[in-house]
């Protein structure tokens, strides 16, 4: 299984939930073969699939501000079986979401059971070609809808593809425009000078992405245009520090 993450796979640490027939009532249920259209009352699909759990968070949370309304003033508790619930928006919760000092809300796992909220997408359609190297097409990608940073493999996190393998290339100075004097150590700047010979004008440079490291601070910086003759390199954007302040 291999699926790449817009973001850090995001797992929800949910309350523990003492085995035992009376820790697995609930108000409402949520389960990866749920349904937004049933009652969401259900632990489980009963027999017919004509009612059972709620499918997604989303559908979890208008239940809940629904019985706010109807002021409900007892605690709510919702138990979530175990599985992996695909995220394409990250969960927000106010204080609509959190009941009352009385009767609070409880989000829990549901004894015995492990849920996994995750904003990764499964990758599919792989092909190994030359060399043991495997492909996969991502129309999204390929179009600009879609941008990621992380892959993992079986679980495993996947080292990305970088220059240099190990180590790192240094700023050798400002380009010429960003020399002045009395610059303050949070203007950045959107271009720099490297060392001869370790960037490349390629042929795609916006496939690129140059992580500028700070002090304190990571720069993830789009390529405009390279150099080579001048060992330039210039950005889309300007970093959010300015490279060489502390030095």
């Amino acid at each position: 299984m291999i699926r790449a993450s817009m973001t850090s796979i995001v797992c929800v640490a949910l309350m523990s939930c003492a085995l035992g027939e009376d820790s697995m009532k609930a108000d409402h249920y949520l389960a990866t073969n749920g349904n937004d259209a049933w009652s969401g009352r259900l632990a489980e699909p009963n027999r017919d699939k004509t009612d059972g759990p709620f499918a997604t968070f989303t559908r979890v949370q208008k239940a809940l501000r629904e019985a706010s309304v109807r002021r409900a003033e007892r605690p709510l508790t919702i138990l979530i079986r175990g599985g992996t619930y695909r995220l394409t928006e990250p969960i927000r919760l106010s204080a609509a979401d959190s009941g009352a000092k009385d009767a609070p809300v409880t989000f829990a796992a549901y004894p015995g059971e492990k849920p996994v909220f995750s904003g990764g997408r499964p990758v599919t359609g792989w092909r190994r070609g030359e060399k043991g190297v495997w492909t996969a097409q991502l129309e999204d990608v390929k179009n600009g809808k879609w941008h990621f940073r992380e892959l993992f493999v079986n679980g495993r996190r996947a080292v990305r593809a970088r220059s240099p393998n190990e180590g790192f290339f240094k700023v050798v100075e400002l380009a010429e425009k960003d020399k002045k004097a009395g610059a303050r150590w949070n203007e950045g700047v959107d271009a720099f000078k490297f060392k001869p010979g370790d960037l490349k004008a390629w042929a795609k440079p916006n496939e690129v992405e140059v992580v500028v490291l700070h002090s304190w601070n990571t720069s993830r910086m789009r390529i405009a245009s390279v150099d080579e003759k001048e060992s330039l390199i210039t950005f889309t954007a300007k970093t959010t520090f300015r490279p060489l302040a502390w030095d």
